[in-house]
């Protein structure tokens, strides 16, 4: 096992940021309030 992190769904540029590990529904929102919303 080389320990690198895997990611169980392949993410493309169009995918909302929530979806990313450790970002979340309350994060996102946050996110939103400056223009970040997609991968």
């Amino acid at each position: 096992m080389s320990g690198k992190p895997t990611l169980a769904k392949n993410l493309s540029l169009d995918d909302p940021l929530q979806f990313i590990k450790g970002v979340g529904p309350k994060r996102a929102d946050l996110l939103k309030k400056i223009n970040l919303e997609i991968v």
